[in-house]
């Protein structure tokens, strides 16, 4: 056995017969990828092939999956041997990181769990595996208490289930706490969502969104959130609401991340429900604040959906969701990027939300905070903040292309769009428009921005959009 002090990264892959491609491809991916990573964090990498030790091998590296404090396993292949042990690794919630050749082989049962893409012919696919595999290890021995995966969160999908059986027992004798609504956990609803993906039930999967949206509508229909004799408008008063709203959509914001990282077609037009159910809430007649803070739900639904479909490139469902209409004050419809941004939400602007809690001198407060309240729905989908940031940017410079190019506004002398906290996060924005630059230049027609028409149906529009918003920042008072 190893010395006690000494930390081993065990690492489960394909490992094939002397002189196989499979063996060759894991001695390069264990040499060139796994072992400077894993060094670099302190730990020895140990292959199970590697195992010096005299006894049985099974028995050995079952030792090695339980015992040791971190695993790397390599999913390229599907190989039945590496599943077992990866099954065995999740059973006891230790740290992992999972890695593979092709995305697209991920099986959906765990594709809800990060996982590295890599190609060991690539030099430039090399460096980023690596960078990624030491920011997961980093991130892991900071933050231990986030291992969660598919059967932790089945169990506590289970958890909650027998909670509710248990509320319902006890409430036989008592109609009015039978009927108020109960929320799974967002880890168990996020477990239910996925399976109801993997296993493509649309109509269960409709009812349960709908469920959800439903709790969300009668928990922020009392008293607590009337628009008419309200309390006065105060930090505390608009911070409590505001949170109020926050807590009652927090399992369905969970949900809706996952929902917006695996949204197919067949998804769209039950979002679009969910959104326009909780957007059209709104009174005619109480405080001015009061009556648009309303549509703060559809605004967090629209951010956590928003967020999953940028991690996945869904550009095409993202556009579906801006351009969904709602009733507008003179009966019109508009499109949700019109009137859902922080920027578009209230008749005052967006920094009238420096009313909230410790956002008195932020320009954009509202996207600042929202960008904060969002991070723990996110989390198990984008577990790094640095990656967090940099998609939730994103998410609001589509919003303001979005915008602009449906307003005709970037052809316009008088370009406005929405602003957002990506003003004053220069590194982001850069690299982001970088990266647009080089797929409309690159792609052209094929590039994902023009396919989705997010912002423009062809490469001169998009690019025109483009050039506009970097114009128009500077504008704003940011560099």
């Amino acid at each position: 056995m190893a010395d006690n002090s000494e930390k081993i990264c065990f690492v489960i892959a394909p490992i094939g017969e002397q002189e196989s491609d499979i063996r060759k491809r894991s001695d390069q991916v264990l040499e060139h990828i796994i072992r400077p990573a894993v060094e670099s964090c302190g730990y020895k990498a140990v292959r199970a092939d590697e195992i010096a030790e005299p006894g049985i091998i099974t028995n050995q590296i079952i030792r090695h999956v339980v015992d040791d404090p971190l695993v790397i396993a390599d999913l390229t292949g599907q190989n039945p041997n590496v599943f077992y042990e990866l099954a065995i690794r999740h059973a006891i919630r230790k740290p992992l990181v999972q890695i593979i050749n092709k995305v697209k082989d991920i099986p959906f049962d765990i594709s809800s769990m990060r996982t590295i893409v890599v190609n060991h012919q690539d030099p430039d696919s090399i460096k980023e595996a690596k960078a990624k595999i030491q920011s997961q290890i980093q991130y892991l021995e900071a933050n231990p208490s986030s291992l969660e995966n598919p059967i932790s969160i089945a169990l506590a999908d289970r958890s909650s289930l027998e909670q509710l059986d248990e509320i319902r027992t006890q409430s036989q004798d008592s109609p009015e706490e039978v009927s108020k609504p109960h929320q799974l956990s967002p880890e168990a609803a996020v477990a239910r969502l996925t399976q109801l993906i993997a296993q493509s039930h649309p109509i269960q999967f409709s009812e349960f969104v709908n469920e959800n949206v439903e709790q969300v509508v009668e928990m922020t229909s009392g008293k607590a959130f009337a628009v008419e004799g309200g309390p006065n408008l105060t930090s505390e008063s608009v911070t409590a609401r505001v949170r109020g709203y926050e807590e009652a959509c927090s399992t369905l914001l969970a949900m809706a991340v996952t929902g917006g990282l695996w949204a197919e077609e067949e998804h769209y037009s039950v979002w679009q429900r969910a959104l326009q159910r909780l957007g059209s809430r709104i009174s005619s007649k109480g405080i001015v604040l009061w009556l648009e803070l309303q549509r703060y739900p559809a605004m967090l639904l629209l951010y956590a959906l928003g967020l999953g479909a940028v991690e996945a490139n869904r550009f095409r469902f993202l556009k579906h969701l801006l351009t969904i209409t709602f009733r507008g004050e003179n009966q019109n419809y508009v499109p949700a990027v019109q009137i859902l941004p922080p920027f578009r939400l209230f008749s005052q602007g967006g920094q009238v939300m420096q009313h909230l809690e410790d956002m008195d001198r932020h320009f954009a407060p509202l996207n600042d905070w929202i960008h904060n309240t969002l991070r723990s729905s996110a989390e198990s989908m984008i577990p790094h903040d640095n990656q967090y940031t940099l998609v939730f940017d994103k998410l609001e410079m589509l919003m303001a292309l979005s915008y602009a190019y449906n307003e005709d506004e970037w052809s316009s002398q008088w370009y406005w769009a929405p602003a957002g906290a990506f003003g004053y996060r220069s590194d982001n924005r850069v690299r982001i428009f970088q990266e647009m630059e080089e797929s409309l230049s690159t792609m052209q027609a094929e590039s994902p921005y023009v396919t989705s028409g997010i912002f423009g149906k062809t490469v001169e529009e998009c690019q025109q959009g483009v050039e506009a918003l970097k114009q128009f920042i500077p504008r704003l008072g940011w560099r």
